[in-house]
């Protein structure tokens, strides 16, 4: 890890012109808006012992196995339109569970 704070997607969203997707690791960039993405839990600060995996396809950080393996399967994999509709379903049901927003900090 680098000397400044590293953060990883909670949730998948745009940041500083970048597609991050759940488990992605990056660094802040003094948006005005950090502290909303801290508050509402779209972020996450990354422990310090904290073994990151690489994306062969693009060499992305992410925190574990299965974020990496859900980035890889959502970016470098074709998908026909039928399939990325069930992925898009299934991604969207799965974030409500692990990783519902905070909007009383909005």
């Amino acid at each position: 890890m680098t000397g400044k704070q590293q953060y990883w997607a909670a949730r998948p969203f745009g940041y500083a012109g970048k597609d991050l997707d759940r488990g992605m690791v990056f660094e802040l960039v003094g948006s005005r808006n950090d502290d909303k993405l801290i508050g509402m839990a779209y972020i996450q600060p990354v422990a310090a012992k904290a073994q990151l995996v690489e994306c062969p396809g693009c060499g992305a950080k992410f925190i574990g196995h299965d974020t990496k393996v859900g980035h890889y399967e959502k970016r470098h994999i074709e998908h026909n339109v039928r399939e990325e509709d069930m992925l898009a379903d299934r991604e969207e049901r799965m974030l409500d569970q692990v990783a519902p927003l905070n909007l009383q900090a909005a």
